[in-house]
């Protein structure tokens, strides 16, 4: 049967990154923990990704007692506590020994195991492989030598999917059909076949073997390497250097490596049983199924889909994920329970920072993945947060440049996407998931986005990409990330410091600087030029300006084919006046021209990726440094010219004309025009202005003189008085229908019910954040509830005369009373005698209209306690609370109480120390009143 299946295509040569090391990996432990910006950080092995209930609940109780209440998952299906404060080791060796997390203290940083998440739960796959994490771990933490290998060495488990099997491990097994198994050694094909209940002794075999080929190259290498000064070897302090060291398997020189006929070597002569009626079963394997018994539709990578994954025995399995693979302490233990109450009492933890609850019964799985949806999890791959990772960043880690996740919050878009998206504080890109995407990696100056090619070998060969960008983008989009069967989405990121490691190439890259000077234009291009990436457009500076002038935008595209560029795109590289973008089109992704003049060409500055000599580009209404001249053919960009004159800035609607002119008002919009004649983009519309005497020169040249009640006109008479002229949306009509339809766009809205995104959609009108959605908890029925109670009379309750004020009467169904107490002159004495504070002790006048009341708490925790204690010891109970108390003492801690609240309450509330009276309002006048 596996003679008749068909052939792989054949592999490029095999990377050699043979780094020889001089210290030991500092990879962090559980007991060896390191320090960050944000506090220490400990790394727990979940080998397999298995964790039962009751160690996912200590997890979380270790992470609120020591940490910063977070635990972030890795790409390697391991957990990281972030915040810890100094000398917790023992506190954690403790919790984790009882929790049977911490089998052995001395091996606890080589226990890297991942395994097919999936496996024995979908019925794919050759075999399940479970067992093997099992016994493989207890083979580590058995053996003496093993103490010695990195704490970056990795170990694959796949049952013939092929998923774990393309993370670029240094030992790989894969199941095969006939209780056999495949093991590989880094990226070396073929492999070599064993019985299948001997695999997790043959995968330690080979790790020992690699530990014996690293000893012995290092030993030559130190031998045979003369020191670079002719004198004796020394490191620090004049002592003799530390012997050199290879972590992985792809380090090791090529005479030392690992092929397999030494792996059969190895196990032939350890007594490794063979297959069943295999002859010579240590031969190398050459049948093209090594290690990618995928299912059909399913490529080698593919991560378990979010949602509910069927299983064969009515059974199924509930794949989720957090924003960043970063989860609150709160839902960890939400996910906990759910898998002790419904599932098998377990929680399997995947390399791409989700999570599966097996086992859940099929007539519950819809209804319990709403459940954690509503909790804030991500639960579908058309959430806006599917395929979005990143590293810790700032403030977290010292070396990170930028805060990319809350960049990577602002600019995300709505799914799903073909590619995921990962963003890297430096160029280190810790935790960067393996494989194609998009990488965005800032720097001093800005951001750089890219998109990577396929790379299918294990470790670090790279798939050719076939020329022509367009060509070159759809080809990395279909063999990267799949979506069988609703698409997986899952985040590609969020703690740093481990990552699947091989190397790729970019199909092409775009440069987006940053002076700091305009934060909402950054975000803006940084925004079109990611969308663009993940849905494998084209760069949107790649063609030239003579291109573009000719060539209609993309429909439906978020960066116009037909963006404006100062220095025109000589070498592959032109910087967008209107985003402040920079492109540099790679060799590999770029078609050659007949006329490189044509078409911006000529080399391609790949490494410096900004054409030298280019103008710098504008950003955010900045212009550049030293002015062009004033000739033709030079306004916003330098194009050919046309057959009226030469052709200058484009809009995205078309060449320049009348209604389309290279000053900013080819949208019938003109930009901003500053006193001394310089140009700025206008944000509203991405379309860049010229600076002055090219604009003017470029459109008499064109056949088009300005009339008086011309745009361009006005803006010279306001120019002469001294005036700066702008342009904005004046109807407040039109300025709501756009900030709703933006909201709508910008926020992910796809797992929340439509009453309660109506209300979230307000919430984030009054603050401004789109990524409030993420901390919204709710019960299902709150806003069904409150809106009968107001429907039926009932009064608003508030705890600040600032929510008061918010709510729009008008909006009330039935005119209902909108009631703060806190200004009653009993409140002080109140507040005195029960030892609290006023917010809290002005509730005791609400007791007489409580019942069946809507709550609306935006501004004192101690206000949202107070009402539980009332309900709790027997006062009437209100028919909704929404719960948004803003703060850092008592904030976060009074809305999780009203959540976990035995009284069983229906609220709405906002985790964390977000909130305030605006939120409180907005949510009160969205539930007042349906219409937006």
């Amino acid at each position: 049967m596996l003679a008749a299946m068909p052939q792989l295509p054949s592999r490029s040569p095999r990377r050699v990154d043979s780094r020889v090391r001089d210290r030991d990996d500092a990879c962090p432990g559980a007991l060896r923990v390191h320090r960050a910006d944000d506090g220490f950080l400990a790394r727990i092995r979940l080998p397999g990704g298995l964790l039962t209930a009751t160690a996912a609940r200590t997890l979380a109780g270790l992470a609120e007692r020591h940490g910063d209440g977070h635990l972030d998952l890795t790409s390697r299906g391991n957990i990281q506590l972030r915040g810890l404060s100094p000398g917790v080791e023992g506190e954690l060796a403790a919790g984790l020994t009882t929790a049977g997390l911490l089998p052995s203290p001395r091996h606890e940083r080589v226990r890297n195991i991942v395994a097919s998440p999936l496996s024995g739960l979908d019925g794919r796959g050759a075999a399940p492989v479970s067992h093997w994490a099992a016994e493989l771990d207890q083979l580590l933490c058995a053996s003496e030598w093993t103490v010695r290998l990195s704490g970056r060495f990795l170990f694959a488990l796949d049952d013939g999917r092929g998923d774990v099997a393309a993370l670029g491990a240094d030992i790989t097994l894969t199941a095969l059909p006939g209780a056999a198994a495949l093991l590989h050694a880094g990226a070396e094909r073929p492999g070599v076949r064993v019985a299948a209940g001997a695999a997790p002794r043959a995968a330690l075999l080979a790790a020992e073997a690699f530990h014996a080929a690293a000893e012995r190259a290092a030993a030559a290498r130190e031998t045979c390497t003369p020191p670079a000064t002719g004198g004796p070897t020394t490191g620090r302090d004049g002592e003799p250097a530390p012997a050199p060291r290879f972590w992985r398997v792809r380090e090791l020189p090529p005479e030392h490596a690992l092929s397999a006929e030494r792996l059969a070597a190895t196990l032939r002569s350890a007594g490794v049983p063979p297959p069943p009626g295999t002859p010579d079963h240590h031969a190398p394997h050459t049948d093209g199924t090594a290690g990618f018994g995928h299912p059909p539709g399913w490529p080698p990578g593919t991560p378990p889909p979010l949602g509910v994954v069927p299983g064969p025995d009515g059974r199924h399995t509930l794949s989720v994920t957090a924003p960043f693979g970063r989860f609150p302490a709160a839902r960890w233990r939400a996910l906990a329970a759910l898998a002790e109450r419904h599932g098998r009492d377990a929680l399997r933890v995947t390399p791409w920072r989700g999570v599966l609850v097996p086992g859940v019964p099929e007539a519950r799985a819809e209804r319990l993945l709403a459940a954690l949806g509503a909790e804030g999890l991500v639960v579908g791959a058309e959430s806006a947060w599917a395929g979005v990772g990143a590293c810790a960043g700032r403030p977290g880690c010292g070396r990170a440049l930028r805060d990319v996740r809350a960049a990577a919050s602002a600019t995300r878009g709505g799914g799903p996407h073909p590619l995921p998206v990962y963003w890297s504080g430096c160029a280190r890109r810790c935790g960067r998931p393996k494989g194609a995407g998009v990488e965005v990696v800032a720097d001093e100056d800005g951001y750089t986005v890219s998109v990577r090619r396929p790379d299918p070998d294990g470790a670090g060969g790279r798939e050719p990409v076939p020329s022509g960008s367009g060509e070159a983008i759809s080809h990395t989009r279909e063999a990267s990330w799949p979506n069988p069967g609703g698409g997986s989405g899952h985040p590609g990121g969020g703690s740093g410091g481990e990552s699947p490691d091989g190397a790729t190439g970019p199909a092409w890259s775009l440069r987006v600087p940053d002076t700091g000077r305009a934060p909402g234009a950054v975000r803006d291009a940084l925004r079109r030029a990611v969308g663009a990436a993940r849905r494998a457009e084209q760069p949107p500076a790649e063609q030239s300006c003579a291109e573009r002038s000719l060539t209609p935008p993309p429909t439906g595209s978020e960066v116009p084919a037909a963006e404006a560029t100062t220095g025109g795109t000589a070498g592959g590289t032109g910087v967008s006046a209107a985003t402040g973008l920079t492109a540099a089109v790679l060799p590999a992704a770029r078609p050659r021209t007949a006329d490189p003049t044509a078409a911006g060409g000529g080399p391609v500055d790949a490494a410096s990726r900004e054409l030298p000599g280019a103008e710098r580009p504008v950003v955010g209404g900045r212009p550049p440094s030293r002015r062009a001249p004033a000739d033709a053919g030079t306004a916003a960009t330098r194009g050919r010219a046309g057959p009226d004159g030469p052709v200058g800035a484009v809009s995205p609607a078309g060449p320049a004309g009348p209604n389309n002119r290279a000053d900013g008002g080819g949208s019938g919009r003109p930009g901003v025009r500053t006193r001394d004649g310089t140009a700025r983009a206008d944000p509203g519309t991405g379309t860049a202005t010229a600076r002055r005497g090219d604009a003017r020169d470029g459109e008499r040249r064109a056949g088009t003189p300005p009339g008086p009640g011309d745009e361009t006109t006005r803006q010279r008479d306001g120019e002469r008085d001294g005036s700066t002229v702008f342009e904005y949306e004046r109807d407040g009509a039109e300025i709501y229908r756009q900030s709703f339809a933006t909201i709508r766009a910008e926020s992910d809205l796809a797992g929340l019910p439509a009453d309660v995104g109506q209300v979230a959609v307000r919430m984030i009108h009054a603050c401004g954040m789109v990524d409030l959605v993420r901390d919204l908890g709710y019960t299902p029925d709150v806003v069904a509830r409150a809106r009968a109670a107001l429907r039926a009379g009932a009064p608003v309750l508030c705890d600040a005369t600032m929510v008061a004020s918010g709510v729009t009467r008008r909006r009330l169904p039935a005119d209902n009373e909108v009631l703060c107490t806190l200004g009653d002159p009993a409140v002080p004495g109140l507040a005195e005698r029960l030892g609290t504070t006023r917010s809290a002790a002005a509730l005791e006048l609400w007791r007489d209209r409580l019942e069946g009341a809507v709550v609306a708490v935006g501004n004192a925790p101690t206000a949202l306690f107070r009402l539980l204690e009332m309900v709790r010891d027997g006062a009437p109970r209100p028919a909704a609370v929404i719960g948004v108390p803003v703060g850092f003492i008592g904030a976060a801690e009074s809305k999780d109480a009203l959540a976990a609240d035995p009284s069983a309450l229906d609220y709405l509330i906002v985790r964390g120390r977000r909130g305030g009276s605006a939120l409180a309002a907005a949510a009160i006048n969205a539930i007042a009143s349906e219409a937006e």
